[in-house]
């Protein structure tokens, strides 16, 4: 049987490969992840963006030596945890408890758990938690949960300093792979 000539077409466009495929898939093949093992038990994996680097801490049952690398960033005055309904019930205990071990000042908002939980109100109540609570260029926010409070605590981050600090506490998959 004959194919139409748009099937054919379309058959044709999927084969094409860019002119510098080998290339890319050169540089694929040929990249190799910066990361090495800690003594205290932490991955620590080095990330690129452009011409900046920065440290990526990856640990199971590791949080005193997360929390560690919090308290020994330069220049920070507290940290603003944002939850989601579900994370401050499961994550929040164990966590204030490590910071409040460590003397890491922390303050903290929670917000609803569904995308329609991503709107205006919930922005300016993280804004005005935020502000009410001393917080400061050299706060560092960590949105602890799922894409959900890492886009909106990213978002106010964003509207409240530029250069602020955000590292994320993923508690999902899909949020901790970006």
């Amino acid at each position: 049987p004959s194919r139409s000539p748009r099937a054919s077409r379309a058959h044709t466009h999927i084969r094409i490969m860019p002119s510098n495929a080998e290339q890319l898939r050169a540089i694929a093949n040929a990249y190799q992840t910066e990361s090495m093992e800690r003594s205290d038990g932490l991955k620590e994996a080095k990330m690129h963006i452009g011409e900046e680097s920065f440290p990526v801490y990856l640990g199971h049952d590791k949080l005193p030596e997360l929390v560690a690398q919090l308290k020994a960033l330069d220049s920070v005055d507290k940290v603003f945890l944002g939850y989601d309904e579900n994370t401050v019930k499961h994550c929040g205990p164990r966590l204030e408890a490590e910071l409040e071990r460590q003397g890491v000042p922390f303050f903290s908002c929670v917000m609803g758990l569904t995308e329609s939980e991503k709107n205006m109100q919930s922005l300016d109540r993280i804004l005005e938690t935020f502000l009410k609570g001393g917080g400061t260029r050299k706060t560092i926010v960590m949105p602890v949960g799922g894409g959900i409070v890492a886009n909106t605590f990213g978002l106010a981050s964003g509207l409240l300093f530029r250069g602020i600090r955000l590292p994320p506490g993923p508690t999902s998959l899909p949020n901790a792979h970006p």
